[in-house]
């Protein structure tokens, strides 16, 4: 089970599943693609990011101005995960997907590099995602 998994602050179906390793959501993409004949990878990090910018390469999923009220941050003093979706200000302007800024960082196929860098390279055991 995930780290988190039996405490009731992180396990609320809403919220975002935490306390798992980059080795965990790989296996369950893999899991998930073989109980549903489709593929499911992790994004790569550009990928995420493209999806999070939108196709005007926005700062933010909202826009290039930061706001606090958009998104699960430090800045908000909420201290915890919340329900996915809570923050509907702050769904992305393209495509509406959901909490792709604040809440938890997510996991991604390939490390966070600054650009230019192989959208392909797998992290080091340990080492920080996003």
């Amino acid at each position: 089970q995930p780290g988190y998994w039996n405490d009731s602050s992180f396990n609320n179906p809403a919220q975002p599943v935490v306390g798992i390793c980059w080795f965990e959501a790989l296996a369950y993409c893999a899991w998930l693609s073989a109980q549903t004949k489709l593929t499911f990878s992790l994004p790569s990090e550009a990928q995420w990011e493209a999806a999070a910018r939108g196709a005007a390469a926005r700062r933010y999923a909202w826009g290039d101005e930061f706001a606090s009220d958009h998104c699960n941050s430090f800045e908000s003093h909420i201290r915890a995960t919340t329900p996915v979706g809570l923050f509907s200000e702050g769904d992305t302007l393209d495509h509406k997907l959901t909490d792709m800024s604040g809440n938890v960082w997510e996991w991604t196929r390939s490390i966070y590099r600054e650009y230019e860098y192989n959208p392909n390279a797998v992290p080091p055991s340990g080492a920080p995602h996003r």
